[in-house]
């Protein structure tokens, strides 16, 4: 499909509002090239709160602050500068990934609209794909297609199944830009609320039983509300690896400690937990950061303090 497959007319931004961009880059902060996307979103006049890096995952999520002017004009530079220099062909890690970005979320904060923000997405990606000739996904709330709704059904298959496919299978028809294989892999834009990507670390390196745990405490198998889960190994160590949709359904503590319990009942226990990203003030008081012996933590990973006023979201 072309960039116009599904042309549609979006009014300008609201006047005021702020978004938080959380961006997931197939490299690492020593990969040369994470020095150029920093200095790119920071030239747009974009506030960066934070950069998380994990070398096994082959990963970095950075996170800023901006007006849709700002954090429109960065998402450009930052797609521009990642889709150049990442070769996804040769891009190795224990995640899950589909491009040298491999998704690129959104997420309305004060003074923006759900509304506004999926209009102002949705033009993004037409921009994206008009003046970068990219392959571009609409996921979450911006998803244009129900199917895409679920970030994992765009990326089924990786970048490896998305390098085949792609101009053969009605299924991998973008949304806007060329249906043509590119080694950056396709670019992944999306609204949706605020999310908590959350490691708990176990004290035994067991993969299976880190698996195990994973398949009991996610949503799709009936385990806790708006909860996806997953376990990995991250060199001598084993991560459940969660994504919490909604912390006022499903807290932090609320996962820590359905963990730990199915822990103690296969003889082990959680070492530690890690954060990654920023967290609502809200959804982690000090007397669960200490109880689930939060790592490497400071303050200033409370979304909160980069904010004019308490979240109310």
């Amino acid at each position: 499909m072309t960039d116009h497959a599904h042309a549609i007319s979006l009014p300008q931004p609201e006047a005021g509002a702020l978004y938080e961009c959380v961006p997931n880059f197939s490299c690492t902060q020593e990969d040369g090239v994470f020095p150029r996307l920093r200095q790119a979103a920071e030239s747009t006049g974009v506030q960066v709160l934070d950069a998380h890096s994990d070398r096994a995952y082959n990963r970095t999520v950075l996170t800023f602050l901006g007006s849709p002017a700002q954090t429109e004009r960065a998402s450009l530079q930052l797609i521009e500068v990642a889709t150049q220099c990442i070769d996804m062909s040769i891009h190795r890690g224990a995640h899950p990934r589909l491009g040298a970005i491999d998704v690129f979320p959104f997420v309305p904060l004060l003074g923006a609209s759900e509304s506004q923000c999926i209009k102002d997405v949705q033009r993004l990606a037409q921009t994206v794909a008009r003046e970068l000739d990219l392959c571009v996904y609409l996921y979450g709330k911006a998803a244009l297609r129900p199917e895409r709704r679920e970030l994992a059904s765009v990326r089924r298959g990786q970048f490896e199944g998305w390098y085949r496919e792609i101009g053969h299978a009605s299924a991998r028809d973008p949304d806007f830009g060329p249906a043509t294989a590119r080694r950056c892999g396709p670019v992944v834009l999306g609204v949706r609320p605020i999310l908590i990507a959350i490691n708990f670390i176990l004290q035994d390196a067991d993969l299976e039983l880190a698996r195990s745990i994973s398949r009991v405490i996610r949503s799709s198998s009936q385990g806790l509300p708006a909860l996806q889960a997953r376990g990995f190994r991250l060199g001598n160590q084993v991560h459940v690896s969660c994504n919490i949709l909604d912390y006022r359904i499903t807290s932090p503590r609320r996962v820590f400690a359905r963990i730990g319990l199915l822990c103690r009942e296969a003889g082990s226990a959680v070492q530690e937990t890690e954060i990654v990203g920023m967290i609502p003030r809200v959804a982690l008081p000090r007397v669960d950061r200490v109880a689930m012996q939060v790592k490497d933590w400071r303050d200033a990973k409370y979304l909160d303090c980069w904010l004019p006023a308490p979240i109310q979201i």
